[in-house]
């Protein structure tokens, strides 16, 4: 069974206070879904109550644990269309020909999902793929 770590009552209270607040609303769900473990609500509860699946939440969890407050935020999501523009931009600066699946891998690596993105997240991103790339194939 998988429950978060132990919440000390300052913690309680910071979860607490985003859960009430206008924080963003995947932001206070994450939170309350934080609170409900802490207090020994299994995983499969947690996902009824939320409506989601158990991945779902352990998806919440996770994140939780390793990074804690920031693990709340969303992830930077990356839209499709982006992905072609991407590759292009970083063949003609490697000079190279990469598969779309070989640019999604890097920005993913990166920490980018791949649905939806801004333009100046695109940019960085696309610049992090090449710096990944390079590394990686020296």
């Amino acid at each position: 069974m998988k429950f978060v770590t132990p919440l000390n009552e300052a913690t309680r209270e910071q979860l607490r206070s985003i859960v009430s607040s206008d924080a963003p609303f995947h932001k206070r769900r994450r939170s309350r879904a934080i609170l409900l473990s802490n207090q020994g609500f299994k995983v499969d509860i947690i996902a009824s109550i939320f409506e989601v699946t158990r991945d779902t939440v352990s998806a919440w969890i996770d994140p939780w644990e390793e990074e804690a407050f920031d693990g709340l935020e969303d992830t930077p999501l990356l839209h499709p269309q982006q992905s072609n523009r991407a590759r292009l931009v970083v063949e003609k600066k490697l000079k190279k020909s990469l598969s779309p699946k070989t640019i999604r891998r890097h920005l993913q690596e990166s920490g980018y999902s791949y649905r939806r993105i801004w333009q100046d997240i695109c940019r960085y991103a696309i610049e992090n793929s090449v710096s990944a790339f390079n590394s990686a194939n020296g």
